[in-house]
């Protein structure tokens, strides 16, 4: 998957707005919801691993990667998937909580808040 869906623009506004955008455009036209699932919790790694290795980001930033991983909670309580389908991704938000741990504005306590109400548990 290409690295670049947050990565190409310094500016915080074109950033989420270019990500956003393409995961719209993909849902638009392919219909592939479990395609879209994968982009958005690619887009919620991507910022994450963005903010570790450049340093602390302004709020938006912040903000917009919290609301993206609220969305993804609602994306799965809609589709209700199994148990293997939660297994799979569950290293993943593990990693996402991991890295924002002692990330400010707020972050990681969503991510540790969005990973309890995936996997009902504390982050």
């Amino acid at each position: 998957m290409n690295d670049q869906i947050l990565y190409p623009y310094p500016d915080e506004d074109l950033a989420a707005i270019a990500g956003r955008k393409a995961i719209s455009y993909y849902r638009q036209t392919t219909g592939d919801e479990d395609g879209v699932l994968e982009l958005m919790i690619h887009y919620l790694e991507r910022g994450t691993q963005y903010t570790v290795d450049y340093g602390d980001m302004w709020e938006s930033f912040y903000d917009d990667l919290s609301e993206m991983g609220f969305e993804i909670v609602e994306e799965i309580k809609k589709k209700n998937p199994g148990s293997d389908f939660l297994e799979t991704i569950e290293p993943r938000f593990r990693e996402i909580g991991d890295l924002s741990r002692n990330i400010g504005w707020g972050f990681g306590d969503d991510m540790a808040e969005i990973y309890s109400a995936l996997f009902n548990a504390t982050g």
